[in-house]
């Protein structure tokens, strides 16, 4: 666990997870209006449950996104690149474009999983 886990006290650890016969599909994610840190484990928990899958996420309803959550998500973008699937946002609201511009980043930093 590193020490940013340590300090949210989320586990992303992904290793027990296996591809299914699905593999390659494509899945939808809608994210919630506001993404908080203290629903990031249940964040962390819906994409996983679509891991092995290439991923897109509808971000055009996010109104307020704390940055547990942002992390979660760039987290799951490199995951799903090392896995050889990709993960998208098929939209992404003006809050939320703001607030990842506020944090130094944009659309394409988390769908490639990590900071230009």
């Amino acid at each position: 666990m590193t020490d940013q886990e340590m300090d949210l006290g989320i586990n992303l650890d992904m290793s027990d997870l296996s591809p299914d016969a699905d593999a390659g599909e494509l899945s939808s994610l809608t994210m919630d209006a506001k993404l908080s840190g203290e629903n990031v484990e249940s964040l962390i928990s819906d994409i996983l449950a679509l891991r092995y899958k290439n991923l897109q996420i509808d971000a055009s309803a996010i109104e307020q996104a704390d940055t547990p959550c942002v992390e979660a998500l760039i987290a799951a973008a490199k995951q799903w690149a090392l896995d050889g699937f990709s993960l998208t946002f098929s939209s992404v609201s003006e809050n939320f474009a703001a607030i990842l511009s506020t944090l130094g980043l944009d659309q394409s930093d988390l769908e490639a999983g990590e900071l230009q």
